[in-house]
């Protein structure tokens, strides 16, 4: 009975500290609910109707405590560019960065058939710009934004991180872009090397045959040699 008494009194004490602590303070414009905007008030450039799938929108999916950690990312879905799979791509991921106190947007882009590229490029590069601009009201630095992307939304994320010049024109800054098609994360920063492709590989043998005449007159004689043995 004394073991007994003494786990009880424990727990009563264990629940009399918990109930005195103070909760977090929220923003005042905080709300652990969902919204969902369209990404253009207006209507989307390029929309061939008015209908559900003629509306690109952003959902937004703020930490539950209420606290944050000035870091916001955005998730692309994917689906083969012909459907969305908005559950298991967009909102379980959302909620496991809500975990982590991470802001989550979730992106609903035009699909195919009736949609093809660039309007998806758009949508994205849109829905970039239009997280950075709520920076403020949602309560992270519009430099400290991600962006997510499974399959055909993978390609999407690599696709918005390689034009990053076509975003700094168009009014937005860098995001960095985690693929999950390709698994990779690519910096959309233009001074980060690229990887070589086969054309700059041969001006690169080029120029280095140029600038020793001995080495290239070896590998002449050598790829004569080769010739002539076939």
């Amino acid at each position: 009975m004394m073991v007994v008494g003494r786990f009880v009194v424990v727990l009563l004490a264990t629940a009399c500290f918990a109930w005195c602590q103070k909760a977090p303070e929220r923003p005042p414009n905080f709300s652990p609910e969902t919204e969902t905007f369209p990404l253009w008030e207006h209507g989307a450039p390029g929309a061939l109707g008015s209908g559900d799938q003629d509306i690109p929108t952003i959902t937004v999916y703020p930490p539950l405590d209420g606290t944050r950690t000035g870091t916001a990312i955005l998730i692309a879905p994917g689906g083969s560019y012909r459907m969305l799979a908005a559950n298991h791509e967009g909102r379980q991921f959302a909620n496991f960065f809500n975990g982590m106190n991470v802001t989550a947007f979730v992106l609903k882009y035009r699909l195919g058939p009736r949609y093809h590229h660039p309007i998806e490029l758009g949508d994205v590069q849109r829905a970039i710009r239009w997280v950075r601009a709520h920076s403020e009201q949602y309560g992270f630095g519009p430099d400290r934004v991600g962006l997510l992307g499974f399959s055909a939304g993978g390609h999407l994320a690599s696709t918005a991180a390689t034009h990053s010049r076509s975003q700094r024109a168009s009014g937005s800054r860098r995001v960095g872009a985690a693929s999950i098609a390709s698994g990779s994360c690519l910096p959309t920063d233009d001074s980060s090397r690229r990887s070589p492709t086969r054309s700059r590989l041969k001006r690169r043998r080029r120029r280095s045959r140029r600038s020793s005449p001995t080495q290239a007159a070896s590998c002449s004689t050598t790829t004569c040699r080769r010739s002539t043995a076939r």
